[in-house]
């Protein structure tokens, strides 16, 4: 399975094993940020964010002292420019976004946004499950 799902998604066989399967999105999310996010990392987000990235989020504030960073999101998914810029002269180690907004709809412009904090050296996460 995990070679058929590399090959329909454009990934090389050879990284098959580096796919995994959960039993949902939240689940897939927490297993990505409580592996990824060490003690003083530096995480970005939006405030379009469902609580399946919130608490983790939070969580990891709390009991790792990683500093969460909230982007201003208008109603239609548009980031706040300043907050952004902010954001990522931080160069944070993540940056955890939903491609659409769960309660609205409102898509954000994930594709810039993954493409401006990889420049940054950020790694990215990107929330399909809305999409």
């Amino acid at each position: 399975a995990r070679e058929a799902l590399c090959r329909l998604i454009g990934v090389p066989d050879a990284d098959s094993e580096r796919m995994i399967f959960t039993k949902n999105a939240t689940e897939a999310i927490n297993i990505v940020l409580l592996g990824i996010v060490q003690p003083g990392d530096t995480v970005v987000t939006s405030s379009l964010e469902h609580n399946a990235v919130m608490r983790p989020l939070r969580w990891l504030e709390k009991t790792r002292g990683a500093k969460i960073l909230v982007i201003r999101c208008d109603g239609g998914g548009t980031p706040d420019r300043a907050d952004l810029a902010a954001a990522l002269a931080r160069s944070p180690h993540l940056a955890v976004f939903a491609m659409a907004s769960n309660v609205s709809g409102a898509l954000l412009p994930w594709e810039e946004l993954a493409h401006r904090f990889r420049k940054a050296g950020s790694l990215v996460c990107l929330d399909a499950s809305q999409a």
